[in-house]
């Protein structure tokens, strides 16, 4: 009976897994490629890859990985929204089975709300439906945390090799995870020496591996900076790094990462509050317990929960490596979806430390209660924030494709002339030239970023730039209106 029970937990993860995994494979099949998405491919997917390496174009929309494998899927199965996101998509599955193998050692009531936790964030989904570097990033994030949390444990460098080889990886993705591979690296050399204070077992720390670690790193920053060095001073002198916060890691990084859960959703400020709070909660009690485990020598918290200090350690270090980069060097503080791969970090340690605690209290019940509980309410949420047709960072975009596409229909009704024009509010330029060359419209002239103040044969603009549209005495027929867009055309009056 209890062998039934189970298997429970593991059930419904699959249940879950497969309508998570369903939910965002729809999105990336139905809803509207985004003004990124497309830069990336205007400017870099169809571009010679000599000049994709070499940042000739000095964008950071070029996100190095990203759009190699766009530019393969392109090239495997055509030029559509499905195939340019289906990378992203394979790294949400990869995403889930590294969420699962960090978790695997919890108790199977923990494990269940610890995916969900770390999974029922509609603004985390949002990047694995996207042709963006940012899901690919995650994927690798987890998948290097994996291989250093066995290499821990089993101490072969094959394990710490591939940590490494996953973090850089990421790092080709996104430039932001720079920051984690130094904080991965750091955590490589100081955990040992701490996990000896902590055990007294000298065998904790070898001279040897130390070295073979070392030497590792040493391979793998020659060879990421030999293809990201010229790039990152080109983004650097174009002034692209200017995304980010300057008020401070609570407000900007903390605050940004709770609103954007939050998904556009208004459940007041005491919920806001309440949930924002359980960072410095959780924080605090890892840090209780580490301090207690080095002064007492408690061996159970890295026989019993080796992945909490270890995982904790990391995102220790890597807000002491954002906050330090921000005041000594000026740079922005990580906000938004720069800042997303703190999520799962955190997650992971806010599961664990309750695994903790079920594991050492006689109430068990009531932590297990707690956890799933929670997990329940982030679920809850996710499914009815998530939006099919709508990404939260680019929702001016969500009509695009619908748009062009009665454009298309009233074109070929009305039989204008060819080469129609469109004017346009400058952010939709990206996304209209796009399905312009996906959908092979040759009878649409390339969209500018001139505005709808130049006369044309369409109008598609955001709502506030309606008064913009030169009527010159014509009446204006809306084709489409939902409230934040609209496409129109002019007719004599």
């Amino acid at each position: 009976m209890a062998k039934r029970l189970e298997l429970i937990p593991w059930i419904l993860i699959a249940a879950l897994a497969v309508g998570l995994a369903g939910t965002t494979f729809h999105k990336a099949l139905t809803a509207s490629f985004t003004h990124d998405e497309s830069l990336t491919f205007n400017h870099f997917v169809n571009a010679p890859l000599a000049d994709i390496f070499s940042y000739r174009i000095a964008s950071s929309n070029n996100h190095l990985l990203n759009t190699l494998l766009m530019k393969a899927s392109a090239a495997i199965f055509g030029i559509s929204p499905f195939a340019l996101r289906l990378p992203n998509l394979l790294a949400y599955l990869g995403f889930m089975v590294f969420s699962l193998l960090l978790l695997r050692k919890t108790a199977p009531w923990i494990m269940l709300p610890g995916f969900m936790l770390i999974n029922c964030n509609p603004y985390l989904l949002d990047f694995f439906a996207l042709a963006r570097g940012n899901g690919l990033s995650y994927c690798f994030l987890m998948g290097s945390l994996w291989f250093f949390v066995r290499f821990d444990k089993r101490r072969k460098t094959g394990d710490y090799f591939l940590s490494i080889l996953f973090a850089s990886l990421g790092v080709l993705c996104h430039y932001t995870l720079l920051y984690y591979l130094l904080s991965l690296v750091i955590a490589g050399n100081l955990w040992p020496l701490l996990k000896r204070l902590i055990t007294r077992d000298p065998g904790s720390f070898s001279p040897g591996m130390f070295v073979k670690m070392n030497l590792a790193n040493l391979l793998f920053f020659v060879a990421l900076g030999l293809v990201i060095a010229g790039p990152l001073r080109k983004l650097s002198a174009g002034d692209q790094f200017y995304y980010g916060g300057d008020a401070g890691f609570w407000k900007d990084t903390v605050g940004s990462l709770v609103e954007t859960f939050f998904y556009g959703v208004r459940y007041g400020d005491a919920l806001r509050i309440s949930v924002q709070l359980m960072v410095p909660g959780v924080v605090i009690s890892v840090i209780i317990l580490l301090l207690r485990a080095v002064f007492r020598h408690d061996r159970r918290l890295v026989t019993e929960s080796l992945v909490l200090p270890v995982v904790f350690l990391v995102l220790f270090l890597l807000v002491i490596i954002n906050i330090s980069h921000f005041y000594l060097f000026g740079s922005k503080l990580l906000i938004r979806r720069f800042a997303l791969f703190y999520y799962p970090l955190f997650m992971l340690c806010l599961v664990y430390l309750a695994d903790l605690v079920v594991r050492r209290t006689r109430f068990r019940p009531v932590p297990v209660f707690l956890m799933n509980g929670l997990a329940f309410l982030f679920f809850l949420h996710t499914f009815f924030a998530f939006s099919s047709t709508t990404y939260l960072d680019w929702e001016y975009d969500s009509s695009t494709a619908r748009v062009l596409k009665m454009l298309e229909a009233d074109v070929n009704q009305n039989k204008p002339q060819r080469n129609v024009t469109l004017g346009i509010s400058w952010p939709f330029e990206p996304s209209v030239n796009f399905y312009r060359t996906a959908w092979g419209f040759r009878w649409l002239k390339e969209a500018t970023r001139d505005g709808p103040s130049v006369r044309t044969d369409y109008y598609y603009v955001l709502h506030e730039d309606m008064l913009k549209v030169p009527l010159n005495g014509m009446n204006p027929v809306i084709l489409y209106d939902d409230g934040k867009t609209l496409l129109l055309k002019l007719k004599p009056g």
